[in-house]
């Protein structure tokens, strides 16, 4: 994702699926997004985990794994990582508790499904973030 073997303007979309917050280098990678997308392309981050700054050691605690090198980010922290190539965001929060991989997860995100969004913020939860060029 640091370095795409393609073509400036190539793509109308580019996809992270549940791989954004493995990335190392983001400004690296978003930038490389951009200059391979066409003007007006997409740029997509499905199902990235964010959580309100006020609940991130817990949330960090609870969802780190020490073999696998990650970083969730704040929906205002990818904001500050998108606005200094994209223009145009879309956030919106991934509810969807079928697939979760334990029990208490499945619970969580069932919880979240039946609130609305505002509230929804203020609890970590996955996103889907659209940007575009």
């Amino acid at each position: 994702a640091e370095k795409i073997p393609a073509p400036n303007n190539t793509f109308d979309r580019v996809f992270f699926f549940a791989g954004f917050h493995h990335i190392q280098d983001p400004d690296k990678s978003l930038s490389e997004c951009y200059r391979v997308l066409k003007n007006g392309g997409e740029l997509y981050l499905i199902l990235e985990p964010s959580c309100p700054k006020i609940f991130q050691k817990l949330f960090d605690r609870h969802t780190k794994r020490d073999e696998i090198q990650e970083k969730s980010y704040t929906r205002s922290e990818y904001r500050k990582l998108l606005q200094k190539d994209f223009s145009l965001m879309e956030f919106h929060n991934f509810t969807g508790y079928f697939n979760r991989e334990s029990r208490r997860s499945l619970i969580y995100y069932l919880f979240l499904s039946v609130l609305p969004d505002f509230v929804i913020n203020l609890f970590p939860c996955s996103q889907v973030i659209i940007a575009k060029k």
